[in-house]
C-alpha cells in the first residue's frame, strides 16, 4: 500500500520545493531535518489521512520512512507540535518563495488576467478553543474555527496564496496583505482582483483604486438601491446573452451606471443585474473602465471555481483537518 507515494516524488524533485525548504531554515531536530519533517506531514495528507496524530499507525509501514528520507517516521508528538515551532513570518516566507519558483518553472500556470480570493472557514472542535467563531458554510452555523483566506489564478485554479487564523477586526485588510505579497514576487499587480463583498469595505476599495490595484466585487444590497433600481425606466435596461455552460438563466437584463460609494473618493462602475433567477436584482462594482460590460458579467460569474478548488483540495488533501491539535493553525 505504500508504493503509490513514491509516484510523487520524480515532481516533488523536479519543482525544486525541497531545496525552498532547506533555505527557509523550518524548525529541526538532531535526528530529523527540515525536509524529512515536512515531507512527513505530506506523506500522510498524500495517502489520505486527516490527522497528524494518526501518524502512531503508520511507524511499521515499509517505505514511508524511506520516502521523508528516514529510517521511521517520526513520533506523534514530534508532528503535532512541528507547526507550534514554527512562526508565521517562516511560513509566510516558505510560501512566497515556493510560488516564485513555482511561477519561473512553470510560467503557463500563472498567466490570466484575474485571481479570484475568497475566505474559507475550517472548523475547530476543541472542548476549550481559544479560536474566535466563525461562519461555516458546511455546517450552516458560526462555530469556532480558523478563517483563511486563499487566492487562486483564474485560469489554471492554481492557489497562489493562503493565510490562516485571520481574526474578525482584521479581515478587512487581507487584500491589501495580499497586494504586498503579490508586489514582492511580481513588482506589481496586474491582474484584476475578483471577490464578495464580504471581503472588505468600501474604504479598502478606495485604496485600492488610489494604488491602481483594478478589482470586480459585490455591492451589499440596502432598501435605497433596491428602490432606486425599481424607478429605473425599462427602456434602460440592456439584455445580455452570456453562454455560459451549465448556467440555466443566460439571457439577463442589466444597468451600468457611475456611482461614488460611502465614504469613498473614487467612482466606479455600477453593473445591476436581474433576470437572473434571483429574488433580488445583483450590483457589481468594479473600477477596471477597459473591461467590456459582458466580460465583467462572466468573469465574476466563473469566481466559484475558487470554492470549487478548495472543495477539491479538501477532499484531496483533507485541509478541513489542521495540521495539530493545538490552538495554532497556521498550517493550513
Amino acid at each position: 500500500p505504500s508504493i503509490g507515494i513514491f509516484f510523487f516524488l520524480p515532481y516533488i524533485l523536479k519543482s525544486g520545493i525541497l531545496d525552498v525548504v532547506k533555505r527557509c531554515a523550518l524548525p529541526e531536530s538532531s535526528d530529523i531535518d527540515s525536509t524529512g519533517a515536512c515531507l512527513s506531514m505530506l506523506l500522510l495528507k498524500l495517502i489520505g489521512n486527516k490527522r497528524l496524530s494518526h501518524i502512531g499507525a503508520y511507524d511499521q509501514e515499509p517505505g514511508f520512512g524511506s520516502f521523508a528520507g528516514l529510517n521511521v517516521l517520526p513520533k506523534q508528538t514530534y508532528m503535532n507540535t512541528y507547526s507550534c515551532r514554527c512562526s508565521e513570518t517562516q511560513l509566510m516566507e516558505l510560501q512566497k518563495d515556493i510560488i516564485s519558483l513555482l511561477q519561473k518553472s512553470y510560467p503557463a500556470f500563472y498567466k490570466s488576467d484575474f485571481i479570484n480570493l475568497d475566505f474559507h472557514s475550517i472548523p475547530h472542535y476543541g472542548e476549550k478553543s481559544q479560536m474566535e467563531k466563525v461562519w461555516c458554510g458546511a455546517r450552516g452555523k458560526s462555530m469556532k474555527g480558523a478563517n483563511t483566506i486563499v487566492a487562486q489564478d483564474s485560469q489554471s485554479n492554481m492557489l497562489i496564496y493562503t493565510k490562516a487564523d485571520i481574526l474578525r477586526r482584521e479581515e478587512s485588510n487581507e487584500i491589501k496583505k495580499f497586494v504586498n505579497y503579490w508586489k514582492t514576487i511580481k513588482g506589481d499587480v496586474n491582474e484584476t482582483l475578483v471577490f464578495d463583498c464580504k471581503l472588505t469595505t468600501y474604504n479598502i476599495l478606495d485604496e485600492l483604486s488610489d494604488d491602481h490595484v483594478k478589482f470586480i466585487t459585490l455591492r451589499k444590497r440596502n432598501a435605497t438601491i433596491l428602490k432606486d433600481t425599481v424607478l429605473i425606466p425599462k427602456k434602460e435596461w440592456k439584455k445580455i446573452y452570456l453562454n455560459i455552460p451549465k448556467r440555466k438563466h443566460k439571457r439577463i437584463s442589466v444597468h451600468e451606471k457611475t456611482v461614488k460609494l460611502r465614504g469613498c473618493k473614487n467612482t466606479f462602475r455600477q453593473i445591476i443585474i436581474k433576470d437572473h433567477g434571483r429574488l433580488n436584482p445583483t450590483f457589481i462594482v468594479t473600477n477596471n473602465e477597459k473591461l467590456p460590460l459582458k466580460d465583467v458579467l462572466k468573469v465574476y460569474a466563473k469566481r466559484w471555481r475558487v470554492e470549487n478548488k478548495l472543495a477539491e483540495m479538501i477532499s484531496f488533501f483533507n485541509l478541513n483537518a489542521p495540521f495539530i491539535t493545538a490552538y495554532d493553525s497556521h498550517s493550513f
